[in-house]
């Protein structure tokens, strides 16, 4: 995880604010340099709790280019395009 998402999450979850990710989708692509599957999990289950922690709506990560392609029609449904 790279150090701007890890801050960006940081002060994300520390915030008194008024939630502005409340409702929003997200959909997670992870890509590097081969990472272990290990990596992969630990990455995914973060921004899975992130999602649950700003109460946003999961869609899902692809980490391979079969999964972004099922990403990319789940987006596309909900977005009507």
């Amino acid at each position: 995880m790279s150090g701007a998402l890890k801050t960006f999450i940081d002060r994300s979850l520390g915030s008194s604010l008024e939630n502005p990710f409340k409702g929003k989708y997200l959909y997670f692509f992870l890509q590097g340099s081969a990472p272990t599957e290990l990596s992969k999990e630990s990455i995914l289950y973060i921004m899975r709790k992130f999602a649950t922690q700003t109460e946003m709506i999961w869609e899902g990560a692809a980490t391979n280019k079969s999964e972004l392609h099922q990403l990319k029609v789940k987006f596309e449904k909900i977005n009507k395009i």
